[in-house]
C-alpha cells in the first residue's frame, strides 16, 4: 500500500503529466516516464492497482470540476456511460487493441453518444457562433485527454 506521502506525490505526477501532455496517463505511461519510471516499474502489483485507482479518481475529479458548457456536456456523457467509458479507457491503454472488435464496436457506440452532446453544445452556441470552433475543439480535447486513441475508429 502506498504511503500518504507517496499517494500525494503520485497524484502530483498524474496532474503534471496531464498538464504537460494534454492527456491523463496510464500506468504504462508512468512506468515509461524518464524521471519517475523506475519508481512505478518497481511497485508491487497491488500498488500498481492503487495507482490505477488514483488515476481513475483523478479523471472523475477533473470531469466533475469542469466549469465550461463543454465540460458540463462531457460530464453528462461520462455520468450516463461510466462503465463503457472505463472499459473503453482500458482498451485505449494499448495501441494493439485498436483493431480489436471490442475497441471498434464500443467506440462506435460511445462516438454516437458524444455526437449527441456535441450537437447539444452546438445548438447552445447559436448566440455565440463566433466561438463555436473553440468550444467544439475544447470538447474534443477533453475526449482525447481521457481517451487518447479516440481518432482510431474505422
Amino acid at each position: 500500500m502506498l504511503s500518504p506521502i507517496e499517494t500525494t506525490q503520485v497524484t502530483q505526477i498524474i496532474t503534471n503529466y496531464h498538464e504537460k501532455n494534454k492527456r491523463v496517463p496510464y500506468i504504462g505511461d508512468l512506468e515509461n516516464h524518464p524521471t519517475f519510471g523506475p519508481f512505478f516499474v518497481d511497485l508491487d502489483p497491488e500498488d500498481k492497482i492503487e495507482v490505477t485507482e488514483l488515476i481513475n479518481a483523478y479523471i472523475k475529479a477533473q470531469i466533475t470540476a469542469g466549469k465550461t458548457k463543454g465540460a458540463e456536456f462531457f460530464r453528462r456523457f461520462y455520468n450516463l456511460n461510466q462503465d463503457d467509458f472505463r472499459l473503453f479507457r482500458d482498451l485505449n491503454s494499448d495501441k494493439n487493441n485498436i483493431d480489436s472488435e471490442d475497441f471498434q464496436v464500443l467506440w462506435k457506440e460511445l462516438q454516437q453518444e458524444l455526437f449527441k452532446y456535441e450537437n447539444m453544445l452546438t445548438r447552445n452556441m447559436t448566440k455565440r457562433w463566433y466561438a463555436l470552433d473553440k468550444v467544439v475543439s475544447a470538447f474534443y480535447d477533453m475526449v482525447h485527454a481521457y481517451l487518447p486513441r479516440f481518432s482510431f475508429v474505422k
